[in-house]
């Protein structure tokens, strides 16, 4: 609905741009040449990217628009140690494609580094740390086609679909570890639960979070039901923290360079060699002081004060 109130196209596909979207994404990934802050990277880092398209969208070749109707949906990286990760997505040349496709390109390079740099016990990382590296690409990519883009509405679609990741990831996941916390609480002190008890709680936190702007009818209670997070252990917190240390990350990358850039390889490099906390203090990132979640709170304001300036 925010698309349509700026007066952008929902989808953002243009006919006749798949060409043009796949060379800013593959252009992005060799070694960052449109970033001046990975510049001297060179293509080491990416060195595993040709192997790994060859598995895209189905097929074993490189993602060349063609979309292929399977049982399963979705995108997922996934691999074996000693082996290059493989990444299995539908590609359809839309910007929708191009970022899911560098999301996953972001879990495939942090199990490359985490795979060539430990042995089997240590490769595998938490999912504590799970998401930084997807999330971090997915932000340097938009931060590269803000910057690049000169038509209005394209930019307020950019703008957009970056509040749609802040909303969705950081400030939504936070609500639902608020429920999660709020309900176990509820067991721990020796209370039961019930649909109403449920549907009652979720309702108040929506509330809380949404505001009086946000109307928060009696149907938005039943959505707990729904979300599959909340039949697992006590874990959707990690989005969020993992979405501020990535826009700390990208951003710090983007401003200082090449020296964040070496931290952060060396952080990618870790598995699980070392706890997750200790192992984003290696890229100056410290998720036991609020710094990181500030940081990304500013950032979300900033783009929020360049949407009002463009649609006013």
């Amino acid at each position: 609905e925010r698309n349509r109130a700026c007066g952008v196209q929902p989808d953002l596909r243009p006919e006749g741009r798949g060409q043009e979207q796949k060379g800013t994404y593959l252009r992005h990934m060799r070694a960052g040449r449109h970033h001046r802050s990975l510049q001297e990277n060179g293509e080491e880092p990416f060195k595993g990217l040709p192997s790994a398209c060859r598995h895209c969208a189905g097929a074993h070749r490189q993602p060349e628009g063609a979309y292929f109707r399977r049982a399963d949906g979705g995108a997922y990286s996934a691999g074996a140690y000693g082996t290059h990760p493989y990444v299995l997505l539908n590609y359809s040349e839309s910007l929708n494609d191009m970022f899911t496709l560098i999301h996953e390109m972001g879990h495939a390079m942090h199990s490359y580094y985490s795979n060539e740099n430990q042995p089997y016990i240590y490769s595998q990382y938490k999912i504590f740390v799970a998401e930084v590296a997807s999330t971090c690409n997915e932000i340097l990519l938009l931060e590269y086609l803000l910057k690049n883009t000169t038509d209005k509405k394209e930019k307020a679609y950019l703008l957009n679909h970056y509040l749609d990741m802040f909303k969705g990831t950081l400030f939504r996941h936070t609500q639902f570890a608020e429920f999660e916390m709020q309900t176990n609480a509820l067991v721990e002190n020796g209370e039961s639960l019930n649909a109403e008890i449920l549907n009652s709680l979720y309702l108040e936190i929506n509330k809380k979070y949404y505001g009086d702007d946000m109307i928060s009818d009696e149907e938005i209670s039943y959505e707990w039901a729904r979300i599959p997070h909340f039949y697992y252990n006590f874990y959707v917190y990690q989005y969020a923290t993992s979405f501020s240390a990535a826009v700390t990350i990208a951003h710090e990358i983007l401003e200082k360079g090449e020296p964040v850039v070496k931290r952060y390889k060396e952080f990618l490099s870790g598995g699980c060699s070392m706890k997750p906390v200790d192992l984003l203090k290696q890229v100056g990132i410290d998720l036991e002081s609020p710094e990181p979640i500030q940081t990304a709170l500013d950032v979300m304001g900033t783009v929020i004060k360049e949407l009002e300036e463009i649609i006013d």
